[in-house]
């Protein structure tokens, strides 16, 4: 982060983000059990990249890069790839 960055960095950007997603008061949001705020939280976050073709994007990559099971194809393929060398 550049240093304009942090001086213009907004404290109190989730809690307005939950706010207009759950359609809270900001009272509301504090005074939220920990548990529902860190759904909300979450849930907002996704939903703000969901709104835009760029952030559905940025979505599907962090999706793939949290898999952990092998792509049997692309195993498949480079077998192919290496016995054909």
């Amino acid at each position: 982060m550049e240093d304009w960055e942090r001086a213009y960095n907004l404290n109190t950007a989730i809690i307005k983000r939950i706010s207009e997603y759950a359609r809270l008061s900001f009272k509301e949001v504090i005074q939220l059990p920990y548990s529902y705020f860190l759904l909300l939280n979450r849930e907002s976050w996704i939903d703000s990249y969901n709104s835009s073709v760029e952030g559905r994007k940025i979505l599907k990559e962090l999706w793939t890069l949290q898999q952990t099971g092998a792509d049997l194809e692309a195993v498949h393929a480079f077998q192919k790839r290496k016995e054909g060398a």
